[in-house]
């Protein structure tokens, strides 16, 4: 249970920094929408002034997570990804090809556990949709990148919101072969079956 209260009596500077009642609680609950997308198994509930602003059970798997913030039909769009890779992992959903957002608002990425702003996982993802989106729309994806905690730098930003990689060139390729090549998997056809055809039934006779 974690309760904020008289958040800026030690520093009130700090206070002239904060936008309106309600920005500051759109910030909040995104943060703990993003919480709560990273532990689905854990249950969250945000209560704001005695009322309760977001709720999210306990979830068995990320997609039911996803389902509980942004839909059902979200849910039921995206596709598992899994890949590794020299020390490195890529684990979540994505979007199958062609699916298009106008905003990045549903482009979610994790390292190690935590919700970061990454330029360099970001724009390896929209490449990464390069063929299968035009221009102007972002894809749907709910990403864990992880790595040796020394590989990456959290330093970057106050707020440790953004993160650097030591080794950006070799991320940025490895999670566009990922994707790729999950998004070519899934814009291939099902072979079709080999069994042979029944033969059509004998007519009755009239």
């Amino acid at each position: 249970r974690i309760e904020v209260a008289q958040l800026f009596n030690s520093v009130p500077a700090r206070r002239k920094f904060l936008k309106t009642d309600q920005t500051e609680a759109a910030h909040i609950i995104q943060c703990v929408r993003l919480y709560a997308l990273a532990c689905p198994e854990t249950a969250f509930t945000l209560i704001e002034d005695g009322q309760v602003v977001f709720r999210s059970p306990q979830c068995a798997t990320l997609r039911e997570r996803v389902a509980e913030i942004f839909g059902r039909q979200t849910a039921g769009e995206v596709e598992p990804i899994e890949n590794a890779e020299q020390g490195m992992r890529l684990s979540g959903l994505i979007g199958r090809p062609g699916l298009g957002r106008g905003t990045r608002h549903e482009m979610i990425v994790f390292v190690n556990g935590r919700p970061v702003d990454s330029r360099t996982l970001n724009y390896a993802l929209i490449e990464s949709y390069h063929e299968s989106l035009p221009k102007g729309r972002y894809p749907v994806a709910f990403l864990f990148f992880e790595c040796e905690p020394a590989a990456v730098d959290v330093n970057v930003h106050p707020a440790k919101r953004e993160v650097r990689f030591r080794r950006e060139p070799a991320v940025r390729g490895f999670v566009i072969r990922a994707v790729l090549a999950r998004l070519r998997e899934l814009a291939t056809p099902a072979p079709a079956s080999s069994a042979p055809a029944r033969p059509a039934p004998a007519a009755r006779p009239a």
